[in-house]
């Protein structure tokens, strides 16, 4: 550790804390919030502190960076094309190469028409396409038949998540933000000066405002104040092919959604992976990889859409690995105030999808901004609080369902 970190931590402990916004997790939804709350003016002392925001451990790091903006749930679309609008403003951060889903049976191309629908409804372009035509757009992923179809999405794209994450530092550290690098072990408050002690590896620090943006590590910093929340924590599979010449266009990223598959260029080298398989919860570490015993299996399944030999060239033999992502009973973040613990506040569970979007409306809150209706509408969709009193242990077994159904098919709420 820096000793200028070490300096300016102990110059922190020295000043007043009255007038602190702390937040706490510096991935891209942390980092998201450090801008929001600098750009706007904010009066506050803004401090985001993470032990990795130089070399980013948690989801964000490991993201796949699909970003599909159609959700069945209209806030999560709604926040998901506020974060490709603010993710295009910054220079390589976003790809807009489009998205294709493609499906071979009755129901699912059924199913594919009906998300046309939605598209449409929700002012997103969308188009059926023919499986010829999904071949020419995306020739290393899909190989023509005589019975699937395709929606295209063209408006969606991929994300660098931990370059928007450093665009956000950046761009708050400039507006007189600071980025702290220790690690927080625990958080606590007193009800009665209404301060919060955030405990790390240098000491503690006060606030008199915190934001936990954490992620995967949410639910066991929360519990020392007694604030309970189902975002539970699992370990998701994903691949990377050989090392390849960068292709002369890329490629949209591709879903099979009946097989729970999905895959992207990621420009020298194609990337897959599943949701076909037993949700795994995880306890996190010091990092958001994970390791499953079962892992190639998985893998495996996965290479089952390419039966093209070309195809499968790129993709094997490939490194495999397990990140954790947090996922919740009702497939929605948490986002908002902890209103029995004045400023507190939570943004957690949130994907790269959303992150931009829920971050502004969260430093909207924090600075006591007035919120547009649709704003306050889905804030209280994301109510930190929506499942107080509900029994643990059937909050968990709803939000490992939801992982089988990642992109909400069902209505999980």
């Amino acid at each position: 550790m820096s000793e200028s970190t070490v300096e300016i931590f102990n110059g922190l402990q020295q000043q007043s804390s009255a007038n602190r916004t702390v937040i706490i997790g510096g991935g891209i939804v942390g980092s998201a919030l450090a801008y929001y709350l600098s750009r706007n003016g904010s009066s506050s002392q803004i401090i985001l502190i993470d032990a990795s925001h130089s070399n980013p451990q948690g989801s964000t790091a490991f993201a796949p960076g699909f970003v599909g903006q159609l959700n069945s749930i209209s806030h999560l679309t709604k926040v998901a094309k506020e974060s490709v609008e603010a993710y295009s403003k910054i220079p390589g951060a976003f790809q807009r190469v489009g998205g294709l889903e493609i499906a071979s049976t009755k129901a699912g191309i059924a199913e594919l028409h009906h998300r046309r629908d939605l598209a449409h409804a929700a002012g997103l372009p969308a188009e059926i396409i023919s499986s010829e035509e999904a071949s020419t757009l995306a020739p290393h992923f899909h190989a023509q038949d005589g019975q699937s179809q395709a929606l295209f999405f063209s408006s969606d794209g991929s994300a660098n998540a931990p370059a928007i994450a450093q665009f956000y530092q950046a761009e708050a550290k400039a507006k007189g933000a600071l980025v702290v690098g220790v690690k927080v072990s625990s958080l606590t408050s007193n009800s009665i000066s209404g301060h919060f002690y955030i405990t790390t590896d240098l000491g503690v620090l006060e606030a008199n405002k915190v934001i936990v943006a954490t992620g995967i590590w949410t639910q066991e910093l929360l519990k020392s104040l007694n604030v309970v929340l189902p975002s539970i924590p699992v370990a998701h599979p994903y691949a990377y092919g050989p090392s390849r010449p960068l292709r002369e266009i890329r490629q949209p990223f591709i879903r099979w959604p009946e097989k729970h598959i999905y895959a992207r260029d990621h420009g020298d080298v194609d990337g897959f992976g599943t949701y076909h398989h037993e949700p795994s919860a995880a306890a996190p570490g010091q990092s958001a990889l994970f390791n499953r015993v079962s892992e190639n299996a998985i893998h495996d399944y996965a290479l089952s859409v390419f039966p093209n030999a070309d195809q499968r060239e790129s993709k094997t033999p490939y490194k495999g690995f397990n990140a954790m992502f947090s996922v919740t009973p009702d497939s929605m973040p948490f986002a908002g105030a902890v209103p029995q613990i004045p400023g507190l506040y939570v943004a957690a569970a949130v994907w790269i999808t959303h992150a931009a979007g829920v971050g502004r409306m969260v430093a909207d809150l924090v600075l006591g901004n007035k919120l547009p209706q649709e704003d306050l509408e889905t804030l209280k969709a994301f109510d930190v609080m929506r499942f107080a009193g509900d029994d643990d242990e059937v909050l968990k077994r709803r939000a490992l369902v939801t992982y089988n159904d990642i992109y909400n098919k069902e209505d999980h709420r």
